[in-house]
């Protein structure tokens, strides 16, 4: 090699570190403009009180006390030491005051966007389209809610280090060794630490091995740096085992917070419905990023299977052209199947929390489906057409900056965010709940018990929404309805604190004048054993309560209460027919008792016998017209069995 060759090479060498820091500032700057309205952006009041504004231990700073508590907490469903420990340090550094968590979490992403560029770039030396990429990740709108929230620190800095595990392992590759495999295990580590998303990792690194790295042989003739499936799987057998215990840990805590939704109420079948609608939600907002929001409501089991049916044909059709085509163009396989991996851990087949899907869960799975777009746009254009791909891309990005600045308002305030919620959904009950919230702290007690209301013909059995209807209903001084919310909460969950307190401040101050009804007089020993049966439940002995109540009825046939109470065990046992009997007796004894017919009412409701609880919540109107469960629950009820 001459003198002359060895300085071209320098020289070249150095055009491109010149052309990379150039792309990596500019990045910075479209970024930063961007954003830049965050820094007068608030808390909002959806998580950022758990996060930080009104989390003690948070805004201490970083202490020996918050450190442990980083380390140790559950908190929100998850554990995550890192973000909290990031947090900490803000509160440290800058003080407590939104705009500086704000502006930290646009340096993380401009962070991320740089070293996604630089990442790209490194491993396929490709300058257009890497730039391409890290430009659509810094300014795509669904990215704004992993940006301008302030509890999405998690997503921002978990990617970081998601990046920085990739660009260690790019590392690694060019001489393995076991120091440099720990650097990518503690890049890992420190990313899971953060956000338990990461848990796919070790199956996205087999994809770089088998593009762009091209590690992996498919049988043949192998070269001297390329291994078999099998030994690239057992090469990243720590990885492994780290993701692994990090998600056992994460299903405890979510568990342990009472996030993660049982079968009973989410069957699987409506998971798998959800999740392929969601893929294909995903996919079509990544092309037109319009009508966002922070919580889209979870169908449950409205499900539109047309939807579902339209979804996975339009997914299966795309899988098989990737197939088809990916055998000479991998980069299509490595997107796409990035794309679908990286989202499996929130895709809703293990349900957490109430969204059918959610922008922020983008952040990762869209340098995937950028790098497919990217990649298949140039072997298209070819050499001769970079420059109208360029131009396009420019435009394209302009296009996301505008719509991403209009996005970002959206997250100025809590008010704000549910105004732009509700216009997504109107029937949203999350944000129908915060805004009564809202409209509470303002004293707008009508516009409050009017969003309040609306989350209850979603959640019916919402206990706390019944229990600030109640306390909006006294500050209007509508001491029945009052009574009726709060004696509503009260039927759901005996021991909640807070509508007991309520209710017996109403029956102090504004008791209601009850009408003397005549009952039977039922023996003393089958109420004693009433009793005992009642005693059982609130310990969650319901075999032994059970037999407490059927001998109560054995003493006393026509006992009303003891069969309702023993239709109720019955139905926490999923002993359904025989509870069915029972409540019909309840209502055979006691005809005017309203509370055993919406029983009744809710277990027909429940069994989609529709008619049925019809009747019955309608016989409860005879009895008692401004009872506010029967008017409401009938009115969800009609609008569940109209024609669609």
């Amino acid at each position: 090699m001459t003198t002359a060759s060895v300085s071209d090479g320098k020289l070249d060498g150095v055009r491109h570190q010149l052309v990379d820091i150039g792309f990596c500032c500019l990045l910075a700057i479209v970024i930063g403009w961007t954003y830049l309205p965050v820094i007068g952006f608030e808390f909002v009041d959806y998580d950022d009180p758990q996060y930080v504004s009104a989390n003690a231990y948070v805004k201490a700073g970083i202490t020996p006390i918050s450190i442990a508590y980083a380390l140790t907490t559950f908190d929100v469903g998850n554990w995550i030491p890192l973000t909290w420990l990031s947090l900490e340090l803000d509160a440290t550094l800058f003080g407590t005051a939104p705009a500086a968590f704000h502006v930290v979490n646009v340096l993380w992403h401009i962070a991320n966007a740089s070293l996604l560029y630089i990442l790209l770039r490194r491993l396929t030396q490709e300058i257009v389209g890497s730039a391409v990429v890290a430009f659509c990740f810094g300014v795509h709108p669904l990215h704004v809610e992993s940006v301008a929230w302030v509890s999405e620190r998690k997503d921002v800095l978990s990617t970081f280090w998601l990046l920085v595990t990739l660009l260690a392992y790019d590392w690694y590759v060019r001489q393995p060794s076991r120091q440099r495999m720990m650097v990518v295990c503690t890049a890992l580590a420190l990313g899971l630490l953060a956000k338990s998303m990461l848990v796919t990792v070790p199956v996205l690194l087999l994809l770089l091995d088998a593009w762009p790295l091209r590690r992996m042989a498919f049988g043949g003739v192998m070269t001297e740096t390329q291994l078999t499936p099998w030994a690239l799987v057992v090469e990243k057998t720590p990885l492994f085992c780290l993701a692994l215990a990090d998600g056992l840990i994460t299903i405890l805590a979510q568990r342990s917070a009472g996030a993660v939704s049982d079968l009973d109420s989410i069957p699987l079948v409506y998971r798998m419905g959800n999740a392929v609608n969601a893929y294909g939600w995903y996919v079509w907002k990544t092309l037109w990023p319009s009508n966002l929001c922070v919580i889209y409501s979870h169908p449950y089991r409205s499900l539109s299977w047309t939807s579902v049916g339209a979804s996975a044909a339009a997914l299966l059709a795309f899988t098989a052209w990737v197939w088809w085509a990916g055998r000479k163009r991998p980069h299509l396989a490595f997107g796409w199947l990035w794309f679908v991996i990286s989202l499996l851990p929130v895709i809703g087949l293990m349900q957490v929390g109430g969204q059918a899907h959610a922008d922020r869960y983008t952040y990762v799975p869209h340098m995937g489906l950028f790098v497919l777009i990217a990649w298949e746009a140039l072997y298209w254009l070819g050499q001769r057409g970079r420059q109208v791909g360029v131009g396009v891309a420019v435009i394209v990005v302009i296009c996301c900056m505008m719509e991403t600045r209009g996005q970002l308002a959206t997250w100025r305030n809590s008010e704000a965010l549910w105004i732009q919620a509700l216009r997504v959904d109107a029937d949203n009950p999350v944000a129908n709940y915060h805004m009564g919230d809202l409209r509470r702290a303002a004293n707008d007690l009508e516009g409050a018990q009017h969003y309040f209301q609306a989350v209850l013909i979603k959640q019916p059995d919402s206990v706390n929404v019944l229990v600030c209807l109640g306390r909006v209903c006294g500050e209007r001084h509508a001491w029945q309805q009052a009574h009726e919310y709060t004696a509503w909460a009260l039927r759901l969950d005996p021991t909640n604190k807070f509508a007991k307190n309520n209710f017996e401040l109403l029956q102090r101050d504004h008791p209601i004048p009850v009408v003397p009804v005549i009952r039977p007089q039922y023996s003393p020993e089958a109420k004693a054993r009433n009793k005992l049966g009642l005693q059982e439940v609130q310990t969650g002995k319901l075999a032994s309560a059970l037999d407490h109540f059927r001998d109560a009825i054995a003493i006393d046939p026509g006992f009303a209460d003891a069969h309702n109470n023993t239709a109720l065990a019955l139905v926490e046992l999923k002993r359904l027919d025989e509870a069915q009997q029972h409540f019909e007796q309840a209502i055979t004894h006691a005809s005017d008792r309203v509370d055993f017919r919406i029983n009744f009412a809710t277990f027909l409701e429940a069994k989609s016998d529709w008619k049925r609880a019809t009747e019955q919540y309608q016989a409860v109107l005879r009895l008692k017209p401004l009872d506010v469960e029967a008017q409401t629950r009938l009115a969800l009820l009609k609008q569940r069995s109209a024609p669609r």
